[in-house]
């Protein structure tokens, strides 16, 4: 058995249901196997880092996978990508690995990024991201921003199905980056919670909006779904990389 880790990036709109494969449902994982069986002649399946939700995007997604013979790198990366064929989908690198490495135990860490748009009109040449036409106080949103950050009970920033044991979770860093019309959120982290981000990025916007007070400790607090803003459309966020000790 030869395990390979493997770089993926993919657009959201790819799948019917996001990166998990789902009974005749059509996942970047059934995408990325069928490509595979095509290439080996074996069923293959990716285990990812991170299971990325109907409609979000993936610059660095990262995936092991198990194959019956061993591969040229150049080879099983170019062979899989044809067999993708007009899928949005591709494999950016490919790497041999131990066989006891797993893509989503090992991650150390992650980092997603959120884009917002400000403007009246659609942004026809790259339309991943939320567009809104108000324009947004950057400021109120980094003051919001740093009371997220640290360990805390992320009870009120979590789907109410999300099925983890714990909402505790710790972010490391939230960044902002603002280019033309274009407000890019970074949030780094080891793990986050189900639609986390998504919930948290639209409680800043409601900050920004003016909405919500920038001291967001009151919501925290109150593990209360209710307090926190909206969720996010999935569309406007990105998996931009995962780190890892090897």
């Amino acid at each position: 058995m030869f395990r390979y880790k493997f770089t993926i990036e993919y657009d959201g709109s790819a799948a019917e249901v996001g990166w998990q494969l789902q009974p005749d449902k059509v996942s970047i994982q059934s995408i990325l196997s069928e490509a595979a069986f095509k290439l080996s002649q074996s069923h293959i399946i990716f285990h990812g880092a991170g299971r990325t939700d109907k409609g979000v995007h993936a610059y660095g997604q990262v995936a092991h996978a198990d194959f019956l013979r061993e591969y040229p790198l150049v080879s099983l990366k170019r062979g899989i990508n044809f067999h993708l064929g007009d899928h949005k989908v591709a494999i950016q690198n490919v790497e041999p690995v131990p066989n006891d490495f797993h893509a989503r135990f090992e991650a150390k860490m992650k980092t997603y990024r959120y884009d917002i748009c400000i403007r009246d009109y659609p942004n026809v040449l790259s339309p991943n991201n939320w567009r809104m036409v108000y324009k947004l106080n950057i400021d109120e949103m980094r003051n919001a921003a740093q009371f997220l950050l640290g360990k805390h009970d992320f009870t009120s920033f979590r789907d109410n199905n999300c099925q983890a044991l714990s909402a505790e979770r710790s972010i490391d860093e939230i960044n902002f980056e603002v280019k033309r019309d274009i407000i890019s959120i970074y949030f780094i982290a080891r793990s986050f919670l189900h639609h986390q981000i998504r919930i948290m990025v639209g409680t800043l916007v409601d900050v920004g909006l003016g909405r919500k007070n920038s001291d967001i400790r009151n919501i925290i607090s109150s593990k209360s779904r209710d307090l926190a803003g909206p969720t996010a459309p999935a569309n406007g966020l990105f998996l931009e990389k995962i780190e890892y000790s090897i």
